[in-house]
């Protein structure tokens, strides 16, 4: 936050407390100035109302430098700026806020913060390999030190960047190093957290499928499981959950598919227990006990799912070998499917829809010689995985 004569106002940051808290006793820089930007941020301005406010603080802490909190002016505008994609604005503005060099006041970032957002700064408005290096070399010097917003944006950013152009051991190895960073803070940066972690493993398992990686991934998935009270919870924690679960068992048929050892069954459940809170029931086809609240009978269980039409894999992923799992949610009502949703999808997340529209067209079928006066054929919340396997 900025302090205007007094009255401390809020600062619009991504995580934790706001970084500043200057005295302007003895200040050159603008009243005014500040006055616009903490307005701005205040009444949730426009982007561009706010870029105008905080590209005007910068550059009024580049024009008095003696001022005793023009780096810490600067770091906050040009942080503000990056905030709202005005990267190319923020360049000069951090780089001002480096050169004034080491500045122990309790108030200003460390110069290896502000050095952090200066080369994040340059590496967005112009994405290079020298630029990235340069953000990489920043951020390992922060790799021991405090998550901030500048330092967690940074590292999700970057491992992003690999991850979106296939360079899966570049993007394993940042996604690792971005989770490591965050871990002392997971409480408060949770969400974050997990997506680093399981952006890491992902990306190494695409990289050099390992046994490790699937171990890593079950771990992430009582990780998940033990910080959500009831996984069918809408929230990222369930989804995450859902997408853990499918990626497990998509690297399981793949250690399958060409007769390698992945992560047995027993193996996963041992780790599973190690988790703080009961994990959620075995998943099946009819393993949810919750029975629609109207029909009392028990379901009819002596039966077998009709799975026609057959779930294809798309025919990309077909004829590049690769290996899928689908994770599906549905209820039966007289036997049909209704209401199917899609928990995960992995690794082909367009496969959503029409694994849903071709899961509605399935139904239960009870045997032969059931007296279905004794049991129901309607059954809520039932969880369905589907996995595909290529080749073995």
């Amino acid at each position: 936050m900025i302090r205007e004569q007094g009255n401390t106002l809020k600062l619009a940051t991504l995580l934790f407390t706001a970084l500043l808290g200057a005295n302007l006793a003895l200040a050159e820089i603008s009243q005014s100035t500040i006055s616009t930007y903490n307005s701005a941020l205040a009444s949730d301005g426009s982007a561009e109302e706010i870029a105008i406010a905080a590209e005007a603080l910068g550059k009024d802490a580049i024009a008095n430098a003696d001022d005793d909190n023009a780096a810490l002016y600067a770091f906050e505008a040009a942080w503000t700026l990056c905030r709202i994609g005005a990267f190319d604005k923020a360049v000069s503005i951090s780089d001002f806020a480096v050169q004034q060099g080491n500045i122990d006041d309790g108030a200003t970032p460390s110069l290896e913060m502000r050095t952090v957002l200066a080369s994040y700064a340059a590496w967005k408005a112009a994405p290079s390999r020298r630029t990235r290096r340069s953000l990489e070399a920043a951020l390992d010097t922060l790799a021991d030190g405090d998550a901030s917003p500048v330092t967690i944006t940074a590292h999700q950013d970057l491992y992003s960047s690999y991850a979106r152009d296939g360079r899966w051991r570049s993007a394993a190895r940042a996604a690792d190093k971005a989770a490591a960073h965050m871990e002392p803070v997971a409480d408060e940066v949770s969400q974050l957290y997990a997506m680093a972690r399981m952006t890491g493993i992902t990306a190494s398992f695409n990289a050099n499928p390992r046994r490790a990686d699937m171990e890593r991934m079950v771990h992430l998935e009582g990780y998940l499981a033990a910080r959500v009270p009831d996984v069918e919870a809408d929230n990222w924690v369930s989804e995450a959950y859902w997408r853990a679960q499918a990626w497990r068992m998509a690297m399981g048929a793949y250690f399958r598919s060409v007769n390698e050892r992945g992560v047995s069954d027993n193996e996963v459940n041992d780790i599973l227990v190690g988790y703080p809170r009961p994990l959620p029931g075995e998943i099946g086809a009819y393993a949810s006990t919750d029975l629609l609240d109207e029909d009392p009978l028990p379901f009819c269980e002596a039966g077998q799912l009709n799975a026609k039409p057959s779930l294809q894999y798309p025919s990309r992923a077909l004829r590049s070998g690769q290996f899928g799992a689908v994770i599906v949610r549905f209820k039966f009502v007289d036997g049909a499917v209704t209401d199917p949703e899609v928990l995960a999808s992995v690794p082909l997340e367009g496969f959503r829809e029409t694994a849903a529209e071709t899961i509605r067209k399935w139904m239960w079928v009870v045997d032969e010689g059931v007296d279905q006066s004794t049991c129901s054929l309607s059954r809520d919340n039932v969880v369905l995985p589907v996995v595909f396997a290529i080749g073995g």
